[in-house]
């Protein structure tokens, strides 16, 4: 496994949250998905008007809320995107290391506890 070349499946991309639980999303569907999540956890009633009329989905908001999309528009290897100021929870950081181990990514594994 692993390599510059292999080909990542859609399990390996998703919406990683606070609490390191990590929930595989569709390639091409964490819009989708951060809307229904929002809704159906009831997250959307605390919401502000701003956040609920976000134009670029509600992926920003749980972005603001401390999550982290694992993905790549190329379909390689997942990256974690975040608020540039959030800092990755410890659950977080344990997921994300054990993730790019278990892909044999071992620069990436180490750079999530490198973070700045």
């Amino acid at each position: 496994m692993g390599g510059k070349n292999m080909a990542y499946s859609t399990g390996d991309y998703g919406w990683l949250a606070p609490d390191g639980r990590f929930y595989e999303v569709p390639w091409g569907e964490h819009q989708s998905w951060a809307t229904k999540h929002i809704k159906e956890t009831g997250l959307y009633e605390k919401l502000t008007l701003k956040e609920r009329i976000c134009a670029d989905g509600l992926g920003d908001v749980l972005m603001n809320h401390g999550w982290i999309l694992l993905h790549n528009p190329r379909h390689g290897l997942a990256k974690p995107t975040k608020k540039e100021e959030k800092r990755f929870t410890k659950a977080q950081a344990d997921f994300l290391y054990d993730y790019y181990i278990e892909r044999n990514e071992h620069d990436m594994a180490n750079s999530i506890f490198n973070e700045d």
